[in-house]
């Protein structure tokens, strides 16, 4: 997945969800939980699910979604509870039995291995080639800069002779 359809995609989901969710609606979820050294509410005591009427689908706030909504739950008005009840859900279909596995032999013992990088560099005829040839360029580098530092003295030197005079 593309890092733009995924971007796409959560703030579709982030948009639903946003709609979705009133913080009336958040605060009476929050009301069927058990929250310790919290003091009980009317709505804890009594029956919450048989209070309150059933929530009514609505169409979606977005017109034209890249995803498709078929599998999306609806979604609510943002009033918070619905105004006239709806069907119950129909029952899921039971579930299919899965197939009984077949005994075979367990999976080989994991074999783990440790490497120590510097080690094996400094085994490598390779890497040893390569730190032979960076070690020759520093040495001919530290050579120019020497003769550099040595011509640039001079050059002090020589207007400093030429300021006394």
């Amino acid at each position: 997945m593309s890092m733009q359809r995924f971007r796409i995609a959560a703030a579709v989901c982030a948009v639903l969800f946003a709609s979705s969710v009133s913080p009336m609606r958040h605060a009476a979820w929050a009301e069927d939980f058990f929250i310790p050294n919290a003091p009980k509410s009317a709505a804890q005591t009594a029956p919450s699910a048989a209070a309150r009427p059933a929530p009514r689908p609505t169409a979606s706030p977005i017109p034209s979604s890249p995803i498709s909504t078929a599998a999306l739950p609806p979604i609510l008005p943002s009033g918070g509870e619905a105004d006239a009840p709806t069907a119950p859900l129909p029952p899921l279909p039971p579930l299919a039995p899965l197939p009984a596995l077949e005994k075979t032999a367990p999976p080989p013992v994991p074999v783990v291995g440790v490497l120590g990088v510097p080690e094996i560099m400094r085994a490598s005829i390779a890497a040893q080639a390569v730190d032979r040839i960076i070690g020759e360029r520093r040495q001919s580098l530290n050579e120019d800069a020497q003769k550099e530092q040595a011509a640039w003295r001079e050059m002090q030197q020589a207007l400093a002779s030429q300021q006394t005079e």
